[in-house]
């Protein structure tokens, strides 16, 4: 997908916080890697732009190759149809944090689409091995 030679794109938009998005995270570390339509060899997705959030928590705009438009006026005929959308996955990663990974993440042709991430805080003495406590919803 990184060849895109019709000139379609879609546009990400990261907003890094925490505190149940109260307060943003500078300097966040946030990858978007290419996920293949069909990833059959369990290969790791490729990296396709790497940015770090900015005073605001903000990472990007990241521009993204994505299928043309016209590809949503046609119904799906069946497995091997074209998808419509382009997949990504978006990590995120910053010290004294637990790190995030959305691993399939929608974007469109000409549309601009914003992803807000709550990091978790490591508790002192925490490492990044243990995993996350639950969230209350």
């Amino acid at each position: 997908m990184n060849n895109n030679q019709n000139g379609n794109y879609g546009t990400l938009i990261v907003a890094v916080r925490t505190a149940r998005g109260a307060f943003p995270v500078a300097g966040a570390i946030v990858t978007v890697s290419e996920v293949p339509p069909k990833p059959s060899d369990g290969a790791a997705p490729d990296a396709v732009a790497t940015r770090m959030s900015n005073i605001s928590g903000i990472a990007g705009p990241f521009r993204l190759p994505a299928p043309p438009p016209s590809l949503s006026m046609i119904p799906p005929s069946g497995p091997d149809s074209p998808l419509q959308f382009a997949i990504y996955s978006v990590s995120v990663s910053h010290d004294g944090y637990y790190p995030y990974e959305s691993p399939s993440e929608p974007i469109f042709s000409g549309v601009t689409s914003y992803m807000e991430i709550n990091l978790i805080p490591l508790a002192e003495y925490d490492t990044i091995d243990s995993e996350p406590p639950a969230m209350r919803t």
